[in-house]
């Protein structure tokens, strides 16, 4: 079984406590990989324009259907910032508003994109 089907399987059966560490696996390999202090994962960009507005800061908006090698993925962008405060309002506005949570699901797809491309890249 590839690395995509085993982490799809993990995300969509395991509890969401569970499911959700895709999500912060694929913010924190997509810091990285965009050299970025935080990157917090939403379900479009749309949604990421709504929490920049309510809060009133500024951050960079990264749309993942945009990079070519995204491109199964349906939907989702990152916020992108090297401010922890900024980062830390994001984070409390998606308790809030918990359907902008990116999905888990997408999340795994994202990590197996990222590592297979690791891969091709040694």
């Amino acid at each position: 079984m590839s690395n995509k089907m085993k982490y799809v399987e993990d995300a969509m059966n395991s509890d969401v406590s569970v499911a959700i560490k895709y999500v912060h696996k694929f913010e924190e390999m997509m810091q990285n990989h965009l050299e970025k202090s935080f990157a917090i994962a939403v379900t479009g960009v749309y949604e990421a324009n709504m929490i920049l507005k309510k809060l009133n800061v500024s951050a960079t908006i990264y749309s993942i259907t945009t990079d070519e090698r995204f491109k199964q993925l349906e939907n989702g962008a990152l916020i992108l910032t090297d401010d922890e405060t900024i980062a830390n309002k994001i984070k409390e506005q998606l308790k809030e508003h918990t359907d902008f949570i990116y999905s888990p699901v997408l999340a795994a797809i994202g990590i197996s994109i990222l590592e297979d491309n690791v891969a091709v890249s040694k």
